[in-house]
């Protein structure tokens, strides 16, 4: 077998937010610290693998407008590959939807933003 030497190895597992210095100074300078462990969290799922590997997943297979089904009638349905759904209900479970109304805190927007 060849070994490929001239690559680097894959950037994963990594924290998206403790690996982003400009991020994590933007979160402390705008007053949204108190929301460190909840992004630092969001940041290792982030980055694990699998998650890396369903964003691969939605880019490669972006969602399906299917019109009408095979005999002519009206659908106007989006299909979605599974990625997608895995992708939201991350997003979901960390509250990103609805996080500064939800547990409105000083500076919730930057927190949702980071």
């Amino acid at each position: 077998m060849f070994e490929v030497q001239n690559q680097p190895p894959p950037f994963e597992p990594y924290n998206l937010f403790m690996s982003d210095a400009v991020l994590r100074d933007a979160v402390r300078r705008e007053g949204a610290n108190w929301a460190g462990r909840e992004l630092t969290e969001l940041g290792a799922t982030l980055g694990k693998p699998e998650t890396v590997q369903l964003g691969f997943d939605a880019n490669k297979f972006p969602p399906q407008l299917r019109t009408l089904d095979r005999y002519g009638h009206r659908l106007d349905e989006v299909e979605f590959h599974p990625a997608w759904h895995q992708l939201l209900e991350i997003a979901l479970e960390a509250g990103l939807h609805s996080s500064p109304w939800a547990n409105p805190k000083q500076r919730a927007h930057v927190a949702r933003a980071a």
